[in-house]
């Protein structure tokens, strides 16, 4: 995203070499918090074998996280819903676990629909190609139906998928829209 959203405001200039570098270095790094992550909990009994620039921010890159962070949340949630029996015998404690299975399952549909409302309004406001992402809202549907019905074993998995592809039409919409119609990218 931060990469998409760079190449609008640069100019013009833009160095493969930097973003190549910049996704090893990403990647690595994500992969190592989650290495240790899945050993930590290993360690703690709650996995087991099979289970397993300038250092300023503005605001509006916060602003265009938003959808993929509740995307991403909602796959987390998940997996702690399905995972409450497990969780709560190696004495961990989760929102899961303190809201209980129906609010578990509003809390999972807000974090899975808000995104695609944030898009519509966007859209309405900004860029209609920012309505590009609801293509993978069929899916989204299927997997709230899916955990209402207490389906969850491949929810998570399901959800990371589904995730991916929302991701990449978020990026390719940021991408197709101009500059201008994007909000806080360029000085009014």
């Amino acid at each position: 995203m931060g990469t998409v959203l760079a190449s609008k405001t640069s100019g013009g200039q833009f160095s493969w070499i930097i973003l190549l570098a910049t996704l090893l270095t990403v990647l690595s790094v994500h992969a190592a918090g989650n290495l240790v992550n899945t050993y930590c909990d290993f360690v703690r009994g709650i996995d087991s074998k099979r289970q397993s620039d300038d250092r300023t921010i503005r605001l509006v890159t916060l602003l265009y996280a938003i959808p993929l962070a509740l995307n991403t949340e909602a796959i987390l949630h998940s997996n702690n819903t399905r995972d409450i029996n497990v969780d709560r015998r190696a004495g961990c404690v989760t929102i899961a676990m303190l809201i209980g299975y129906r609010l578990s399952h509003v809390l999972f549909a807000l974090l899975l629909f808000i995104p695609y409302i944030l898009f519509v309004v966007g859209a309405i406001n900004y860029s209609l190609w920012l309505l590009l992402p609801l293509i993978t809202l069929p899916k989204a549907f299927e997997l709230e139906r899916r955990f209402r019905c207490k389906q969850l074993e491949s929810i998570p998995r399901q959800m990371a998928r589904l995730n991916f592809y929302f991701g990449m039409f978020y990026l390719f919409a940021c991408f197709m829209s101009p500059a201008h119609r994007l909000p806080g990218l360029l000085p009014r």
